[in-house]
């Protein structure tokens, strides 16, 4: 959960869901990467970016990755899918060449696989692996790096999907500000996150303000939060304690 505001890297929040993907990775010696299940096409695409990225930046023989997933939830982002398959294949990988790898290692390796692959910015994409890898909420920053936070999966829907388009050219302290906004919210869905609890209206409304003002993304409903996905699109999100409206 983050924004996306040019030239500036507010911290992110990674969140875990109730969501489920049970998946599979085999490694065989056949060429190239073979994705099965209800995998949605846009995770399949990024997840293919990733393999790609593999084959040319690390491994040093040619293999072939079979993926089969079933996901389950009504909290399904497409991002979310392609990095937790990502990270089974790093340890798929693992295993296959009998390494093992820290914690710290594997969020390093995942981190930059999603950036090489221009999935997510380097802060964002950190903050993701952190939460996956750790299998913590993660709230991250540039500068003070990854907080992790006690917090059960948060029940949420994907309410619907929107197309971001290119940001609106505004003047750089309009950006400050707008990521000083971002920081101070991001923080305040934590600390809710943290309680078990709904964000705010007004601080979802706000959090949503300035994706309206950058993206001309169209305002939502009190708890509704838009959070960006894969390829130029963003989902809104309804967090709440059962996942119903408010």
């Amino acid at each position: 959960m983050t924004t996306l505001i040019p030239g500036r890297n507010p911290p992110s929040l990674g969140i875990l869901t109730s969501s489920v993907c049970r998946a599979i990775v085999k490694i065989g010696s056949s060429k190239g990467l073979v994705v099965e299940g209800t995998v949605p096409g846009s995770s399949r695409r990024a997840l293919e970016d990733v393999f790609g990225v593999l084959e040319r930046e690390v491994l040093t023989e040619t293999l072939g990755v079979r993926v089969r997933a079933e996901v389950e939830g009504g909290c399904v982002s497409s991002l979310g899918i392609a990095a937790v398959l990502s990270l089974l294949v790093i340890e798929a990988l693992e295993g296959y060449y009998e390494e093992e790898f820290s914690k710290d290692e594997k969020t390093g390796v995942l981190a930059s696989l999603l950036v090489e692959a221009r999935l997510l910015p380097k802060p964002a994409a950190s903050c993701l692996a952190h939460t996956l890898v750790f299998g913590k909420p993660t709230l991250y920053s540039e500068a003070d790096g990854p907080i992790h936070v006690e917090a059960p999966p948060v029940n949420c829907v994907v309410m619907k999907e929107m197309e971001l388009g290119s940001p609106e050219e505004s003047p750089p302290c309009l950006l400050d500000a707008l990521a000083k906004l971002s920081s101070v919210l991001v923080v305040e869905i934590t600390t809710s996150v943290s309680r078990g609890e709904q964000p705010p209206n007004s601080v979802t409304k706000a959090f949503n303000s300035i994706w309206h003002i950058l993206y001309d993304a169209p305002p939502q409903p009190g708890g509704r939060i838009i959070v960006p996905d894969l390829y130029g699109k963003a989902l809104v999100v309804l967090l709440g304690e059962r996942g119903e409206e408010p």
